[in-house]
């Protein structure tokens, strides 16, 4: 771990999840990083740096892969050897899709 980072998963819906998370965070959470791109369902107007949404709780969206192409994010996780959701392989491209 060489940025002394936590993996978190929660085991509700998104936005109780968040808030759990948001609300039980010790030392206080701040930002949140996730794998947001533009073209994404929510990304919206969303920069690397955005504030969370109004109905959620208080947090900064990291979003450091906000202008990958699909394809750079897939040679990222295959380069790295990184888990990915299974039904990929079976032809879907996102969730719902």
């Amino acid at each position: 771990a060489a940025f002394s980072l936590d993996l978190v998963k929660c085991g509700a819906d998104f936005k109780a999840g968040l808030e759990n998370l948001v609300e039980g965070a010790k030392p206080l959470l701040l930002a949140i990083v996730l794998g947001t791109r533009q073209g994404d369902p929510n990304a919206g107007t969303q920069g690397v740096y955005a504030p969370s949404s109004s109905y959620l709780p208080p947090f900064m969206r990291v979003n450091p892969i906000l202008a990958w192409s699909y394809g750079a994010v897939w040679r990222f996780l295959k380069r790295f050897t990184l888990p990915y959701c299974a039904l990929y392989d079976d032809g879907w491209r996102m969730e719902g899709m």
